[in-house]
């Protein structure tokens, strides 16, 4: 939790400059105006339903356990911690430390508790990311497309399954790139696929080998397509939740983990003066926020 609190001051001003980056090229840039700068997470809707559902479960249990972790590792007691459900599905947990106990504490010791959650949240989606990255979930890569120009064209066609280039076996995209980085533009190589074997010279482009196919990833199955969704869905909303709940926003009513480790710090330096800068802080990015939801 030590360690955590540098890695969550670290990853609050890394996201605070990936917002203020992308609304500088949102308005600046041509190619930036069409992206969208964020949208509610809602499950069925935004996201994927299952997939979605199972994966803020995840990130709110493992946010508030460890908040609660964090606590009983300073000596601050619980009043209350439990799981929420709806209609007998579990969608939530809440852990609620004594405030008295924990404002009589140090700062380092508030802050592990503050940043314990957002943490746990990016450990969790960089775990995910790991497993996401294998190559287990794919058995060769579709063509979906084949550029008229190349000399790919007539040989290979949309629906195609690759699964071998020469002696190399192709199980994702990836280790086909990874393969064509090994040959050089005029190299012949043979191609395996669910239609047989086939030479194919290979054309140039921009100083590299190129074959002239747009490709995806083939699953091995329905089974494999969802564990990898479900992972990827896992991946993206603990990181993402982790550093959105480092920013220190506040609404008066409610407010972020990143708000109490700002407002601590700032109490700690300046006093009240520093509360009421903290409060400035607060107001200020919660109106970012909710510019990311328009823009």
């Amino acid at each position: 939790f030590t360690i955590g609190v540098f890695i969550s001051i670290f990853v609050m001003f890394i996201t605070i400059y990936l917002i203020f980056d992308f609304l500088l090229k949102k308005f600046t840039i041509e190619e930036y105006k069409g992206i969208k700068g964020a949208m509610l997470v809602i499950p069925g809707v935004t996201v994927p339903l299952i997939e979605g559902i199972v994966a803020i479960f995840l990130a709110v249990v493992f946010h508030e356990f460890s908040h609660g972790i964090a606590s009983r590792v300073e000596n601050i007691s619980l009043k209350s911690m439990g799981a929420i459900f709806f209609l007998s599905i579990p969608i939530g947990a809440f852990v609620e430390p004594d405030e008295d106990e924990l404002r009589r504490r140090s700062l380092l010791s508030r802050i592990k508790v503050y940043s314990a959650g957002s943490l746990s949240n990016i450990l969790l989606g960089m775990i995910a990311l790991s497993i996401l990255l294998q190559p287990i979930y794919f058995n060769g890569v579709l063509v979906i497309g084949v550029d008229k120009n190349s000399s790919a064209y007539g040989i290979l066609k949309e629906g195609d399954i690759i699964y071998a280039i020469n002696d190399y076996k192709i199980k994702s995209v990836e280790e086909l790139i990874n393969v064509l980085d090994k040959f050089k533009p005029g190299d012949k190589i043979f191609i395996e696929t669910n239609r047989g074997k086939f030479t194919i010279t290979l054309s140039e482009r921009n100083g590299k080998a190129y074959i002239g196919i747009q490709i995806i990833n083939k699953y091995k199955n329905d089974f494999y397509k969802f564990v990898h969704g479900l992972i990827f869905w896992i991946f993206l909303l603990n990181v993402g939740i982790g550093m959105i709940n480092l920013l220190p926003i506040s609404f008066g009513f409610a407010a972020t983990d990143g708000y109490y480790i700002v407002r601590d710090i700032l109490e700690e330096r300046f006093g009240e003066r520093g509360n009421i800068l903290s409060k400035v802080i607060g107001i200020f990015f919660s109106a970012i926020l909710l510019l990311l939801l328009i823009v």
